[in-house]
């Protein structure tokens, strides 16, 4: 059975999908969460407070530890990844239903804030095809946009509905990324720069990608079904949630956010694929997100 080692109260109901883990300074893991009040909630237990910025801080000594970034609007997608070249500390990068904001926590200032009126439903940040510069790709109602970290459009194209979903893979092992989009007319489709070089039809809105090693990749779908595919050939699936999820993997470790609230180390327990396959992904442990109505997150072992 899984252990709790960490378990953080927010306070306040985090949207579906929208929590990711950072290191804003370059060394320690932050959690960073989206509420439904508009706010970006981030733990930082190592972070000197005294910076002036749109980051504000508690006065206790528990809430120094949790940061509040104040939105205008419904935060509608989350990530954070290296999008400085000059730099190997983390941004964190927020979307809603017209913009885009890209933050440094670590020295509590925006670096760029853009209008996207197709909005933004799904987010990565790294590198696409042979451009060596890290972009934040974003999905948005039919649209691909890429921002390099001064907020300047580099990257554009479109696909066949709105997206729901986005990761970077080698997909053809040719040693560039290629981008996988996930969308609601069920269909996931593999862009080589900006042309689709691929296209598998699912039974369901693709409401979560995550990249593994080599050409491998897992999904989530709308109807909770989850599974992987090497390249296109499936590899396992397994049509065992209850609820929509939403997939990520941080240093070899495979999350799962759905409306469960169960947190569990055993990922062949509930999703039954042979451990040479375990192996293969690198997985080590799945999060599966709180409830409606929990305020708080949790990690075991």
């Amino acid at each position: 059975m899984s252990v709790p080692v960490f378990t953080l109260s927010l306070g306040c109901r985090v949207l579906p999908g929208c929590v990711t883990v950072a290191k804003f300074d370059g060394s320690h893991c932050c959690i960073a969460a989206a509420t439904i009040a508009d706010k970006v909630v981030i733990h930082s237990p190592h972070h000197q407070n005294g910076l002036l910025g749109r980051v504000g801080f508690g006065s206790t000594q528990c809430t120094q530890e949790l940061s509040t970034l104040n939105m205008t609007q419904s935060v509608t997608a989350l990530c954070a990844g290296v999008l400085d070249p000059s730099t190997d500390k983390d941004l964190l990068v927020v979307g809603t239903a017209t913009s885009l904001l890209a933050y440094n926590v670590d020295t509590n200032m925006e670096l760029f804030y853009r209008e996207v009126p197709d909005g933004v439903g799904a987010m990565v940040i790294g590198k696409l095809g042979s451009d060596t510069t890290p972009l934040a790709l974003v999905g948005g109602n039919c649209s691909l946009q890429g921002f390099d970290c001064k907020g300047k459009d580099i990257f554009w194209s479109v696909t066949g509905d709105n997206v729901c979903s986005l990761t970077l893979l080698d997909f053809d092992q040719d040693g560039e990324n290629e981008l996988i989009v996930g969308s609601e007319d069920f269909d996931i489709r593999v862009f080589k720069e900006d042309h689709i070089i691929s296209e598998q039809t699912e039974t369901e809105a693709v409401t979560s990608l995550a990249a593994f090693s080599n050409s491998k990749f897992g999904y989530g779908l709308a109807n909770g079904t989850v599974g992987v595919y090497d390249k296109f050939q499936r590899l396992w699936r397994v049509k065992r949630w209850g609820g929509e999820m939403t997939t990520f993997l941080l240093d070899s470790w495979l999350s799962s956010v759905t409306g469960r609230g169960r947190l569990v180390s055993n990922l062949e327990l509930l999703l039954g694929p042979p451990r040479d396959l375990l192996a293969s992904l690198g997985t080590r442990c799945v999060f599966i997100g709180q409830p409606p109505g929990r305020t708080s997150v949790s990690l075991s072992q």
